[in-house]
């Protein structure tokens, strides 16, 4: 199944009826632009129970019609939970548009200037670390930072290798693309994996999907969400 192609980059994050909060990211050729916001409901993505946390997907090459890349972030949260889209502008580094809490927490996931958008996905794990970033830190470096997917990429792996990853979880994925590709990392604390680029579609839920990660696993979740969403894939 192709999906079809705009020539804007779109965020769009919405509450729906289960509170699954959705993030989509548009890259294309106009991603000096700013963002539109509007409004999409996939009903058949929702997750129907809010503990099963985030699912991420991508389309890129062959499997969109243009060959543009779709990088998408359903992100569930608990009944009536809010989020807010905001426009930041970094001093001395790249504007961009990402989803936050109502109130705090965040960026959760966002796209730049330079059409260069990501989602944070959660993992658990045994091997977690004390210091270094939060997800939220390193993504809004991303953000702030990266050109294309591939120097995002090695920014996350340079980050976790050197300083740490640290979080209550352990572990935790992203979803990281641009107007030509995208990848999948996934994260220990002190780990990263990275598989990529893509050029169809690729999808993660919230268990580790590569193998040397998995020793390091302690909490998988959301396997039929997986093969939901590799259905409508299909």
């Amino acid at each position: 199944m192709k999906r079809a192609r705009t020539l804007i980059p779109i965020l769009v994050s919405l509450v729906i009826s289960n509170a699954a909060s959705v993030q989509y990211a548009r890259n294309e050729e106009h991603a000096d632009r700013p963002a539109n916001i509007g409004n999409v409901v996939p009903p058949n993505l929702a997750c129907n129970d809010a503990a099963e946390e985030c699912t991420g997907l991508g389309s890129s090459g062959t499997a969109t019609a243009g060959g543009g890349t779709i990088v998408v972030k359903i992100r569930d949260g608990t009944a009536g939970s809010l989020q807010r889209v905001q426009i930041v502008t970094p001093a001395g580094g790249l504007k961009y548009v990402a989803i936050f809490g109502a109130s705090t927490g965040g960026p959760f996931g966002g796209i730049n200037e330079k059409g260069v958008s990501t989602g944070g996905l959660t993992r658990h794990s045994n091997d977690g670390a004390k210091t270094g970033l939060t997800e939220s830190q390193f993504l809004a470096l991303l953000l702030e930072k990266s050109g294309d997917a591939k120097s995002a990429v090695l920014l996350i792996k340079k980050i976790v290798e050197e300083q740490g990853r640290k979080g209550v979880t352990g572990g935790g994925g992203a979803m990281v693309g641009d107007p030509t590709e995208f990848w999948m990392v996934e994260m220990t604390g002190h780990r990263c994996v990275a598989q990529g680029p893509f050029k169809n579609d690729a999808r993660s839920t919230n268990f580790y999907l590569a193998p040397e990660l998995k020793p390091y696993e302690t909490r998988p979740s959301g396997e039929k969400r997986q093969q939901r969403v590799q259905a409508l894939l299909d």
